[in-house]
């Protein structure tokens, strides 16, 4: 099964946290950071907490969606990552991107409906791993590993939109050589830490 791991699984519910220990009040609304948060402690190692990408993107006291756009905005300019964004309609099929993007060391960040029958409901989850029976799911509302079968993947996707992220784990992180010397996505989630300590001292 081509997989991306070891993922590391966060919950929107209770590990996105403002700086004086309060439970964000958009942390339901928070599966776009969470899922971004996810990703970037896959590639860098790095524990970046959701509430600082929501927050970057919108303000403090921002409190509904997040958007692919901007999600994808934020991995460029604070990490050099390109993002490459996916968008289609009813008939739009994801199984075939999810599988090149898993195969080539590529996170894939989809967006699902949050209620089939709620044309205007979403839910983002990262895509980690993939089988030719279905595909599994990080989902941050809970933070669980979901398999579901691919004619169940496609009913929920939302109409062809995805983010893949076009960077590879850091090697160095399973142990290998790195083939370059700097990782500019690494430097960057490093200076978020020098630059909002507080959110990194927070309890929970």
């Amino acid at each position: 099964m081509p997989e991306l791991g070891p993922w590391p699984l966060k919950n929107q519910l209770t590990d996105v946290l403002l700086k004086d220990n309060r439970i964000n009040p958009n942390a339901e609304n928070n599966c776009g950071p969470t899922s971004v948060a996810m990703t970037l402690e896959y590639l860098t190692g790095v524990d970046i907490p959701a509430d600082l990408i929501k927050t970057m993107l919108y303000g403090l006291d921002f409190k509904g969606y997040t958007f692919m756009n901007d999600l994808s905005k934020f991995m460029r300019e604070r990490g050099g990552t390109e993002c490459e964004i996916h968008t289609g309609d009813a008939n739009t099929l994801l199984q075939p991107v999810v599988r090149q993007s898993i195969d080539q060391g590529y996170p894939v960040i989809v967006l699902y409906f949050w209620d089939i029958n709620q044309a205007q409901s979403g839910h983002f989850a990262p895509v980690v791993a993939y089988d030719d029976t279905g595909c599994t799911r990080a989902n941050p509302w809970g933070g669980v590993m979901e398999h579901w079968a691919w004619d169940k993947f496609e009913q929920w996707q939302k109409m062809g939109n995805c983010i893949v992220i076009k960077r590879k784990r850091d090697p160095y992180l399973d142990g290998q050589s790195r083939d370059f010397v700097d990782n500019p996505l690494i430097e960057g989630m490093n200076q978020l830490r020098e630059e909002y300590p507080g959110y990194f001292e927070r309890g929970g």
